[in-house]
């Protein structure tokens, strides 16, 4: 399991993008390039992205978001989580509903055969093609694209709770115990920043 939290390096996210990109090309109108920015700019599960329906994703002057309420906790929470939308995802998301006749409700990625929701891993020859694409590591998982989201939050000392937030957790109990040894040296940074704070003003 600890081998499956690994994260990718800038010049591997990098190409990842390319890929696709390049996928994209290959399979014009398909889903799966939306699909990908979801899951690697916000670190959605597969199963919400999958479920995702045009009420949950809120794209307004004032909101820009998804709200809904995670597949994998949903009988026992039923709050809707809000996760913030930035602006590829949101690009592309405009971009996918034009070309679905702008629908206001439904499912985002429904089946192309059935209309109903896609299989549990409609991803998976994408991604197989993206990985030999990118030239990353054939054992990589689709859910490597979750971790890494969570991982660059830690290392760039973004709060835990507001992590925790952000993928859908109440308590930072989980980023803490499998991301936490990603904060070495955020102390001593967090304490020389705080010695500058008067030589700024000075």
């Amino acid at each position: 399991q600890q081998a499956k939290r690994t994260y990718l390096t800038l010049e591997q996210q990098q190409a990842l993008i390319k890929s696709v990109d390049a996928y994209d090309e290959k399979h014009k109108g398909s889903h799966h390039k939306t699909m990908m920015l979801i899951l690697y700019y916000m670190g959605m599960r597969t199963g919400d992205v999958v479920s995702l329906e045009w009420v949950h994703v809120i794209d307004t002057p004032f909101a820009c978001n998804i709200t809904k309420v995670l597949e994998k906790t949903r009988r026992k929470v039923k709050t809707p989580f809000v996760m913030p939308m930035p602006e590829p995802v949101r690009a592309a998301l405009k971009e996918w509903r034009k070309q679905q006749g702008n629908p206001t409700n439904g499912l985002v990625f429904p089946s192309p055969v059935t209309g109903k929701r896609l299989s549990k891993s409609p991803l998976s020859g994408c991604w197989s093609w993206i990985k030999q694409d990118a030239g990353l590591h054939t054992d990589l998982q689709l859910y490597t694209l979750r971790h890494n989201f969570i991982s660059w939050l830690v290392m760039h000392n973004i709060p835990l709770p507001v992590i925790a937030g952000m993928v859908g957790h109440r308590t930072t109990d989980m980023i803490n115990s499998n991301y936490g040894h990603l904060v070495k040296g955020a102390t001593d940074t967090a304490s020389k920043n705080f010695a500058d704070l008067l030589k700024k003003q000075a």
